[in-house]
């Protein structure tokens, strides 16, 4: 080859690169100012390729698998001095791929209809099935049982559009529990690849923890997790409380567990006391069942775990009815401290309250009333309806217009037992147990 030969075909490769540069004759011409978006960048991920395509109005970003973001936030060009986009952080875990968002573009001061353009996240380099990079910078992992918790981990190579669920198991039994990675617990994550993994209810001791996926993928977190014993928690349907009688109350909580020999304390204000034990417990600790004896009485119960015979310092109220049609309190809107009381009852002031609606018998129905009786036992016992709306009877505290009292301002000062009256249309009352702890009256 001759020297200008060589400088020829140099020349010619030169002109060839600078021609793949410059913007390709067939792309529209983008006028300025124009209310267009004519480019976007992904921080979160430099290596995602991006296309625009202006006549169907729709944006194409492809990530990578093999270094992909939990998260992007893209970011758009346009070409018009006063233009805003209006987008969203996009969470890249559990969808359907495409991801399909919008984007609209419009002037700072309107004087055009917002353009939208629809926005498509797809996943590339997925047809390996390779292991999932699960890491996490915590120097060491523990959590106790029954407190909402979880941990921040990093996944290289989550993002495929396949779910992916976290299998916790005890390297001592074996046991296995699990929970899901979900796009509003991601949200939460600070790194571009964190996640957030939750913690499942689980029995205590140490754990691997595995990040699975739907299409086989996996990967085992660098570290192990260990989770320990809180106190045994439940909570009681107050709108549906059981009737005296033999039987099996479900519990549903946290740190139920059979070795702990668990029993429910539960006490009256006047002192009449039962110890209930439990049985049938769930490995996980989240459900187990109150055996009832068959002579307990009606009342409003102060309810106390024992657990090994020591109590534990957690108390709620479980309610008892005589029958399907007594009265009982639900609860108020503010805060009692229970077990000690009392229920602070301001003078002149409106006091909503709620009471069991499966109690009430809508045809002879007229009216609730609340009973004071001072618990000095001095004086008459005082009396005053409390209205009740059709739309509450009917639907509950969602239907609105939920029943209130207030209390007399010459009422005297002093503490209270109260009770619930349903009066029928017949002039017969039906009466609640007193309410757990005392009324406080005062100005």
């Amino acid at each position: 080859m001759t020297y200008f030969s060589g400088k020829l075909c140099a020349l010619l490769l030169i002109g060839l690169l600078m021609q793949g540069c410059r913007q390709r004759s067939d792309s529209p011409v983008v006028p300025d100012n124009s209310l267009v978006i004519t480019g976007v960048s992904i921080p979160e991920a430099p290596t995602a390729l991006v296309e625009i395509n202006q006549a169907l109005r729709e944006i194409s970003i492809a990530i990578p698998t093999a270094n992909s973001p939990a998260r992007i936030t893209p970011v758009y060009k346009t070409v018009c001095t006063d233009c805003v986009v209006s987008s969203q952080r996009i969470e890249l875990c559990n969808d359907q791929l495409p991801i399909q968002r919008t984007a609209a573009v419009g002037r700072k001061n309107p004087t055009e209809t917002p353009l939208q353009y629809r926005v498509l996240v797809k996943a590339i380099g997925t047809a390996n099935l390779i292991p999932l990079l699960i890491s996490t910078n915590n120097a060491a992992l523990t959590a106790e049982i029954g407190t909402p918790a979880s941990f921040l981990a990093t996944i290289q190579n989550n993002f495929d559009g396949a779910t992916t669920r976290f299998i916790f198991t005890n390297t001592t039994t074996g046991q296995t529990f699990e929970s899901a990675l979900s796009c509003y617990e991601s949200s939460t994550a600070i790194g571009a690849n964190q996640v957030t993994v939750p913690i499942p209810a689980a029995s205590p001791g140490v754990y691997t923890v595995d990040a699975v996926k739907a299409n086989g993928r996996r990967g085992r977190l660098n570290q192990q997790i260990t989770l320990t014993k809180g106190l045994p928690q439940t909570g009681f349907d107050d709108y549906n409380p059981p009737i005296v009688g033999n039987q099996l109350l479900a519990l549903r909580g946290a740190n139920l567990f059979g070795s702990d020999n668990l029993e429910l304390q539960i006490k009256t204000r006047s002192g009449k006391t039962y110890r209930l034990p439990t049985q049938n417990h769930a490995a996980n600790g989240t459900t187990a069942q109150l055996v009832v004896p068959a002579d307990i009485e009606p009342g409003d119960y102060i309810a106390q775990f024992f657990r090994n015979n020591q109590p534990v310092a957690s108390y709620t109220r479980l309610t008892f009815l005589a029958d399907s049609r007594q009265p009982a309190f639900v609860g108020f809107y503010k805060a009692i401290d229970i077990p000690n009381g009392p229920l602070i009852l301001q003078k002149g002031k409106i006091q909503p309250y709620i009471f069991v609606l499966r109690s009430v018998d809508y045809s002879q129905f007229k009216t609730a009333r609340i009973k004071l009786v001072q618990v000095n036992g001095s004086g008459d016992p005082i009396l005053f309806d409390t209205p009740v709306a059709d739309s509450f009877l009917r639907y509950g505290p969602d239907g609105g217009g939920g029943p209130t009292f207030t209390i007399p301002p010459t009422m005297a000062d002093g503490r209270y037992r109260l009770y619930l009256q349903y009066v029928n249309r017949d002039g017969s009352i039906r009466e609640s147990e007193p309410f757990a702890v005392d009324a406080e009256v005062s100005r």
